[in-house]
């Protein structure tokens, strides 16, 4: 049998084109329509299916690709400050930037497609600087700084019993001049380095009496942290010059002495990293909206997403922006904000807005909540920082199976008696299941041991109490490390009422 050699240059039909384009990975789907226009057409026409979908504040993640958007500065004379090369590395400013400099705190006026998530907190976001309270600023951190130096100078001239006799300098830190702790953190490699050096110094086998050799490290000590303080100074004062002249442009109605642009950075899964720059002609909040509006508008099938997340940074504002009339085939649902009012405004967009979601995930819970159709119909509700409701109400409350809950707080031993003793009695059906995420292995571990000291008839073991239901069925308590965040020390309580393993 002779097989037939394909012919390179015949060309797919607009099928076959259509079941390649499918099965190709989203984003590089995307790049090659925007590098072959010529099957755009054919693109569109293809069915889209994407894993997750998740839109924030500096730009979205479209499955494992991430698109970050930012405004980034450029000094028309002379080198950037330091702190502007800084935040153009990390991407560039995620705020829209006036003519004077200021990063603006407001939300677009809302256009077709667009969508409120949240608004910004007013109160957290008020100016009371003026001209003369940022110039008193920088004239205090300038003479600190000065005074600083000197200091230094004392400490590298003065003799063993001169530098006994003066006392440590204690810069002051002011938090509401929005001090960074950042900074010294930036600092830590360059620190390590010192560190290490006089270490090695200190360990070189040199013959002085141990009294010098004590006094010769309570003076590198010293030093050590006087640099430290004085790198931070300046590293402060520049932010507060930056600041102060932003108001000196304000004040003679001059632009900032930056130009500024644009920029995306695309970062792929495997950590590659793309930049684009363009002129800073519209607003980030249209350059994100024409980016996702490029990738699922004009689609005559509707996209399927599994995973859409619209995510707010607290107390900032967001608003999405979607192609007008477009609708999605969404499984899992996640949302900062009202979590009700979200909810009701996403609802346009569904293509199936009576089905359950398999996941709702919500930052900003709040008890009424509890009672909405769709938070009650959620297959898995998962909640993040609910310290903003009391979570025994919110226990009782809450009807759904499933329920995942990441505390920024923990619950006590005893709080944990009480939602296994009402599972006991109440809500013990079968597949009923809470996982709580908190701080501190001491805590789980306390727990367990009171969960069983109640309920004589369990059964514990290392990191498990298992206690008999009727109907044959068994509640199962374990704990175990979460390693979601390293780090951090996370562990993660589960609850879930599952058939007897007893014969």
């Amino acid at each position: 049998m002779s097989l037939a050699i394909p012919d390179a240059d015949q060309k797919l039909s607009y099928d076959c084109l259509k079941c390649v384009l499918q099965r190709l990975e989203v984003n590089f789907r995307f790049r090659l329509a925007e590098r072959l226009p010529e099957i755009n057409l054919t693109e569109k026409a293809a069915p889209l299916y994407i894993s997750r979908l998740s839109i924030t504040v500096d730009g979205f993640q479209l499955n494992d690709t991430k698109y970050k958007l930012g405004v980034i500065l450029q000094a028309r004379e002379g080198p950037n400050p330091e702190k502007i090369n800084s935040d153009n590395r990390k991407g560039g400013s995620p705020r829209d930037i006036d003519r004077f400099g200021f990063e603006k705190y407001s939300l677009p006026e809302l256009t077709p497609g667009d969508i409120l998530i949240q608004d910004f907190d007013p109160e957290m976001y008020m100016d009371d600087d003026d001209l003369e309270s940022v110039e008193a600023r920088v004239l205090k951190t300038w003479n600190m700084l000065t005074d600083l130096e000197r200091h230094k100078m004392e400490i590298e001239q003065a003799s063993e019993e001169e530098l006994e006799n003066i006392p440590e300098y204690q810069i002051e830190v002011d938090p509401e001049e929005g001090v960074l702790v950042e900074i010294y953190q930036e600092e830590d490699d360059d620190l390590m380095e010192i560190e290490q050096e006089l270490e090695n110094i200190l360990e070189r086998p040199v013959n002085i009496e141990p009294d010098q050799l004590d006094r010769a490290r309570s003076r590198e000590e010293r030093l050590e942290k006087v640099h430290k303080d004085i790198r931070y100074l300046k590293r402060e004062l520049e932010y507060e010059e930056l600041d102060l002249q932003r108001y000196q442009c304000k004040r003679d109605n001059l632009p900032s002495p930056f130009d500024m642009f644009i920029q995306l950075t695309t970062t792929s899964p495997g950590g590659t990293v793309y930049i684009e720059r363009f002129n800073y002609d519209n607003t980030l909040h249209e350059a994100r909206k024409y980016l996702i509006c490029k990738f699922l508008g004009n689609r005559p099938m509707v996209t399927k997403i599994r995973s859409l997340s619209f995510w707010a940074w607290l107390d900032e504002g967001l608003v999405v922006g979607l192609p007008d009339g477009i609708k999605l085939d969404v499984q899992e649902f996640k949302t900062s904000g009202n979590l009700s009012e979200v909810l009701q405004r996403v609802e346009p967009i569904l293509e199936h807005p009576n089905r359950p979601f398999t996941r709702l995930e919500s930052d900003r819970f709040k008890l009424e909540d509890a009672q909405n159709p769709k938070v009650r119909d959620a297959r898995v509700l998962e909640l993040i920082n609910t310290t903003r409701v009391e979570f025994m109400e919110l226990y009782r409350e809450i009807t759904n199976k499933k329920v995942v809950i990441h505390f920024s707080r923990g619950l006590f031993p005893e709080e944990y008696v009480m939602i296994v003793e009402n599972l006991v009695d109440i809500k013990g059906t079968l597949g009923t299941c809470y996982e709580i995420t908190q701080w501190r292995h001491s805590t789980a571990r306390e727990a367990m041991n009171a969960i069983a000291q109640r309920f004589q008839n369990s059964v514990k073991g290392e990191r498990l109490v298992t206690i008999p239901l009727p109907q044959q069925l068994q509640l199962d308590v374990s704990y175990e490390e979460n390693l979601t965040q390293p780090g951090r020390e996370l562990w993660t309580m589960k609850m879930e009422v599952v058939r007897s393993r007893i014969n």
